[in-house]
């Protein structure tokens, strides 16, 4: 464990953990994260543009973002020009109450940046003004817009971390199911892939882990889920079908009490013959890859994402 770890840990255990634990939801939650993510690392050449993604008239609002190519004459080893041919849809987290394309802005630039592309990151309608199945449709529509902007299937990449996790393995099944076209990868960080918190880490990891509370969990279900059963597949992708899956790369923390998820969401895509690769790292927090650039945990664990999605897109 390098020394920043440490840090981030303690900091986490002191700072996060309580405000996310004792924070009301959903209101104040959503101005904390917001305001706490402005402390990311931003990458030169940084910008996000606001956007709509639209199909057969509905409308998401939400950003493209990515890293900017110096012009000719600039430094050596810029990155190439992005791929306006594909992308990375980006779901952010925020436990379906919280969260917003801005605070997942910076790491979805740089994880688009490292293959040659740029990000697309929907703001998809949180509960509980908007409950279950709405952030689902609403991601279903953003892909299905990508699409009808001419995107190539095989050269997007979809990724999310935490809820963002659990709406990629959602939007997963609803692309496998519907026999719409598969894209390169996806890619869940930390994911939350089942709400019956049926897994024992949830138990054995509920003091280890340096940002969830597992008190919050039947709160959160009931914002985001109402009268929704918490083992509807589309809810809870561990219960779900994949047929002719494409290859998915699971990203989690040792400490985390979603590291169960991870486990039971590998078997279940293993189930369908899907390409499964997950990566444990030990004694990382929750979606660790947001401290980018100031820890090296997150930078390994993005090298090992660009690693994973780079062959898969032919690069």
């Amino acid at each position: 464990m390098t020394a920043q770890l440490k840090l981030v840990n303690m900091a986490y255990r002191r700072l996060v953990k309580p405000a996310l634990a004792n924070g009301g939801l959903p209101f104040p939650i959503r101005e904390w994260i917001d305001r706490s993510s402005r402390y990311f690392h931003t990458p030169d050449g940084f910008y996000a543009e606001e956007t709509e993604f639209v199909h057969a008239g509905a409308g998401v609002p939400g950003l493209w973002t990515g890293i900017a190519v110096p012009q000719a004459g600039g430094p050596d080893g810029a990155p190439p020009t992005p791929d306006s041919n594909g992308a990375v849809l980006y779901l952010h987290g925020g436990g379906f109450v919280a969260g917003s394309p801005q605070s997942s802005a910076s790491l979805a630039a740089v994880l688009a940046a490292k293959l040659s592309l740029r990000a697309s990151v929907p703001e998809y309608r949180l509960a509980p003004e908007h409950r279950f199945p709405a952030a689902c449709d609403d991601v279903l529509t953003t892909y299905r817009a990508l699409l009808d902007l001419g995107l190539e299937p095989s050269k997007i990449v979809i990724m999310g971390d935490s809820s963002g996790g659990n709406l990629v393995l959602g939007l997963l099944t609803r692309i496998c199911t519907r026999g719409l076209p598969r894209p390169a990868a996806c890619v869940a960080i930390s994911p939350v892939s089942d709400l019956t918190y049926s897994g024992e880490s949830f138990r054995l990891n509920a003091d280890s882990d340096v940002v969830l509370s597992i008190e919050r969990g039947d709160e959160v279900n009931d914002l985001y889920l109402g009268d929704a059963r918490r083992d509807d597949p589309l809810a809870s992708p561990r219960f779900a079908s994949f047929p002719g899956c494409p290859p998915v790369l699971i990203h989690v923390g040792s400490r985390e009490i979603l590291l169960d998820d991870a486990r039971t969401m590998a078997a279940r895509l293993r189930e369908f013959g899907t390409q499964v690769t997950v990566d444990e790292f030990e004694e990382c927090p929750h979606a660790w890859h947001h401290m980018h650039g100031y820890l090296p945990e997150a930078d390994t664990a993005i090298d090992r994402i660009s690693a994973f999605c780079r062959p898969l897109l032919g690069r």
